[in-house]
């Protein structure tokens, strides 16, 4: 790897923009072997670069840190700096930690993506090759920067890379193995419009070599055209005979499920070691998690669910759903759907919070003549769920929308969700 990016970055200068997590693997690698003077730093946050970094390299920061853009040779674009930021810079210049680690173990890499189910079809991959004995790394978009475990890796192992549409976005070669779950609308407010989305996602399988596997879903109608030119080989999805076991419940995980037995098989794992490793897997954080049952009311934590798909599928795998919670910073995503489903479900109680909440709020009342509680915080809508739920009856995060006009990401809005629930004395 060091080899490929000092010919790569020879005599260039160097630019990471964006410091947070990955960005900061990105610098902590490149140190290794890049002189100081030529790798810079550009964050928006003043606070994200130390002083002692900054007193070894050239650092822009605050509201203009992306106005020297066009004087750097290459920039290595972190994943949460908007594309926007960078839409005057040739695409030659911009790469990525994705991109630099693909370029080198492509061969090696299963790469899963989807607007919904990419964390969970990637970790039970993961899961399933360490149970058989592989040497399997998981990492990617899941919370793991590829490049804090380069480390680890020799020419035997099995890279599971979770990918987002913002990881996407800039490869010039995709996975040997890739999986396409789903897409729906989603990142708006980053991508700009749903068809720029689509192209990031879609660059799974577009920039894969000719001797590739894709494992994708028929139904997912955006791609149709794009998979006219595809050189490699399809792997429809077929769940139609795949059981729900273990952790994993709800009908939307029977395509994860899916996905994860056509990698097995590529692996040649046997089928009954696959289905122990399915019922052995513990399901992640956040997503349609169980908290417990407090004062007779079950509470139920899908904070991972930011789109309105998400949201539809949680509700109905919970049967017993008496009191939803809904809503967050508003990306432009449509939510006449979701409005739809709950109008016309046995859904009581129905609490709304941030932007979206005021959107959803309104399209319920407008078409749907149905009422909502609007609240202003979280905390607020833990206590109305606790006095409005019907005792022996479910309540349920799933907001269909992101956290970020309260929370730093997904995760701090699921915590602060279940211990404010397990405080919380009546």
């Amino acid at each position: 790897m060091q080899k490929l990016i000092s010919k790569l970055f020879d005599g260039k200068q160097i630019l990471i923009l964006g410091f947070g997590k990955e960005g900061k693997s990105t610098y902590e690698y490149l140190t290794r072997f890049i002189d100081n003077e030529r790798l810079s730093i550009a964050d928006a946050n003043e606070n994200a670069i130390s002083e002692e970094i900054k007193l070894k390299h050239k650092t822009f920061c605050g509201e203009n840190y992306n106005e020297n853009l066009k004087n750097f040779d290459l920039i290595i674009k972190s994943p949460g700096i908007p594309e926007k930021h960078i839409e005057n810079i040739s695409v030659e210049k911009i790469t990525s930690q994705t991109d630099l680690f693909l370029r080198k173990y492509y061969t090696q890499t299963i790469g899963i993506t989807g607007t919904k189910g990419k964390s969970t079809t990637s970790s039970l991959i993961h899961h399933i090759l360490k149970q058989d004995g592989h040497n399997s790394i998981l990492a990617g978009n899941i919370g793991i920067p590829i490049f804090s475990q380069l480390d680890k890796i020799d020419d035997n192992t099995i890279i599971v890379l979770e990918l987002s549409a913002h990881q996407l976005n800039h490869i010039n070669i995709a996975p040997k193995i890739s999986i396409l779950l789903n897409i729906y609308e989603e990142h708006l407010d980053h991508f700009g419009n749903f068809e720029n989305y689509i192209n990031a996602k879609c660059k799974i399988f577009e920039k894969q070599k000719n001797n590739s596997i894709l494992i994708t879903d028929r139904n997912i109608e955006k791609i149709d055209y794009r998979l006219e030119d595809y050189k490699g080989d399809i792997i429809f999805l077929n769940d139609e005979s795949i059981e729900i076991q273990g952790d994993l419940q709800g009908e939307h995980n029977k395509k994860n499920i899916a996905a994860v037995k056509e990698v097995a098989q590529i692996f040649n794992i046997e089928e009954d070691k696959i289905d122990n490793s399915i019922i052995s897997f513990k399901s992640l954080d956040h997503r349609l998690e169980f908290v417990g049952n407090f004062f007779g009311i079950k509470f139920y934590n899908d904070s991972i669910s930011t789109i309105p798909e998400a949201a539809i599928a949680a509700f109905e795998t919970i049967k017993d759903v008496d009191t939803v919670i809904l809503g967050g910073y508003d990306r432009g995503i449509n939510y006449n759907k979701l409005c739809r489903f709950i109008a016309n479900s046995d859904i009581r109680n129905i609490i709304l919070m941030g932007e979206a909440g005021k959107r959803i709020e309104k399209i319920l009342k407008e078409k749907w003549d149905t009422e909502a509680i609007f609240v202003d915080n979280l905390e607020k809508a833990v206590e109305v769920a606790f006095k409005e739920t019907e005792v022996g009856k479910s309540c349920v995060l799933s907001p269909a929308a992101s956290s970020y006009d309260a929370f730093k990401n997904f995760e701090e809005r699921g915590n602060f969700f279940k211990d404010y629930i397990r405080k919380y004395k009546g």
